[in-house]
């Protein structure tokens, strides 16, 4: 199992009352002919970007491996604040962009009674899920009384993913300070 990768990050501090973070990553992770079982049928296609179905039917290909260390080679990430000068008023922003993990087609076959093992049909990594897209908005308002503080805010969150329906989110709250 190999990790390579390059983070680039970009930062404007606090002034003229804006902030910004972007970040960009490009990375490979990989698997190259690893397998535990004593199968050869685990060395068919098993070189590749490392997926969600690199841990199979009990057994894992590499140790680490799976949906949550799956191969992304392109992540970007924007952050922003931005306070208004009147009227303590407050925006900010998020955006990420994620390259779909490497998926790979498979068949289980039975090997003997009641064993199935999965092959590989095509080598690791050759297909990738949709790109993954959020969006999260943010306004909030602090009123002050006195000594006391209410903020309140209100949350906007878009997911989009190609393959299926566009979801947004909206979340208003409130906190009383002390």
């Amino acid at each position: 199992q190999s990790y390579k990768g390059l983070e680039v990050t970009l930062t404007k501090r606090m002034t003229n009352h804006w902030q910004m973070l972007a970040g960009y990553t490009y990375s490979k992770n990989r698997i190259d002919d690893i397998s535990v079982d004593l199968s050869p049928n685990f060395l068919i296609n098993a070189s590749g970007p490392i997926g969600g179905d690199s841990a199979v039917a009990g057994s894992s290909r590499c140790s680490g491996c799976g949906a949550s260390n799956a191969d992304r080679p392109n992540q970007f990430k924007l952050t922003g604040v931005y306070i208004a000068p009147w009227h303590d008023i407050i925006f900010s922003g998020n955006f990420s962009s994620q390259q779909g993990g490497p998926i790979t087609r498979q068949i289980s076959r039975a090997v003997g009674f009641g064993t199935n093992q999965i092959i590989n049909l095509e080598p690791m990594g050759s297909r990738r899920l949709p790109t993954l897209n959020k969006i999260d908005v943010r306004v909030g308002k602090v009123f002050r009384f006195g000594t006391k503080t209410l903020e309140t805010t209100a949350d906007f969150d878009k997911d989009r993913k190609s393959t299926r329906l566009n979801s947004s989110h909206a979340n208003i709250s409130y906190a009383v300070f002390c």
